[in-house]
């Protein structure tokens, strides 16, 4: 009776969160200024590097808030993932300052299209009385609300319609690798849905990055499908929807920005950039190569 009964607020509360994003999602209009970096075109460079991208830390995962005025991205100091967050004001970007005071490791955050939520991965670090997966926090008038748990799992990334993708989780906490999304219809979020096989392989798939109108998605695949070597790391490829609504063949991006280590990708809210995370630091690229691909493939 007890689990009903939690199991009922948990879903009031994202009802009551997520009513009616995606009519409302498309009507906030992204003014961020990029911290007056020279926009990257074809070759990937490190955002903002010194404040965001530092020599001294290793940063990993980024968002935008869809209006443009904050950044969030998570950095290791001493061994502990935190969130970082900059404002945009009148007198220009903030320094990085913590989300949260907290004793676990708060990491990958990600802001709703609508600009009501937060996801972020929590893990255990020095507190051990919460359940490692998907937390979010609820916008309030002063920011944000306290931690609530959504899932087992990692990673988030939303479409306008506000169907979340995510990376799975077993039971015993380890990365499944395998990417899951739920539909969110009626005010609320259905069963985990594993995508099919052309995205969710015998390898090791994590990190969904799905585009605004889920017509591809970006994701990490240890997979050597498409490379010219056969060594398995890490890296992003590309999958777009057919026309019978079916993932196609995943494209390799290191055939466009070479051989490389790449974690946590990132639309940004005006869809003009792909974040990523390489060397440990955040890095940005123009996704003008998307359609070109799309054409193409």
């Amino acid at each position: 009776m007890k689990h009903t009964f939690y199991r009922t607020i948990l879903s009031i509360i994202l009802c009551a969160a997520l009513s009616g994003c995606a009519e409302e999602s498309t009507k906030i209009t992204f003014n961020a200024d990029y911290m007056g970096q020279n926009p990257p075109v074809d070759k990937p460079i490190p955002f903002a590097p010194g404040v965001v991208s530092t020599k001294d830390h290793k940063e990993n995962g980024c968002a935008f808030s869809p209006d443009g005025s904050e950044f969030y991205f998570s950095r290791i100091v001493n061994d502990k993932l935190d969130i970082y967050v900059m404002y945009l004001n009148r007198n220009g970007w903030s320094k990085p300052s913590k989300l949260f005071n907290s004793l676990s490791n708060d990491f990958e955050p990600y802001v709703t299209l609508d600009n009501r939520m937060l996801f972020y991965t929590r893990s255990n670090h020095k507190d051990t009385t919460f359940s490692s997966g998907i937390w979010y926090v609820n916008r309030i008038e002063d920011g944000w609300s306290e931690p609530v748990y959504f899932s087992k799992g990692m990673y988030v990334s939303t479409a306008n319609n506000g169907n979340i993708y995510y990376s799975g989780m077993l039971a015993n906490g380890w990365i499944s690798g395998q990417i899951e999304m739920r539909i969110f219809d009626n005010n609320q979020f259905g069963k985990p849905i594993e995508l099919d096989e052309a995205i969710n392989s015998p390898s090791y798939e994590l990190h969904p990055c799905i585009s605004h109108d889920e017509s591809y998605i970006i994701f990490v695949s240890r997979r050597t499908d498409g490379r010219e070597t056969t060594d398995t790391f890490n890296d992003l490829y590309i999958s777009f929807k057919s026309k019978e609504n079916r993932w196609k063949e995943p494209y390799y991006l290191g055939n466009i920005f070479g051989k490389s280590i790449r974690m946590a990708p990132y639309l940004s809210p005006d869809g003009k950039y792909l974040f990523f995370t390489m060397e440990s630091d955040i890095y940005w690229v123009s996704t003008s190569f998307i359609e070109k691909l799309r054409n193409n493939l």
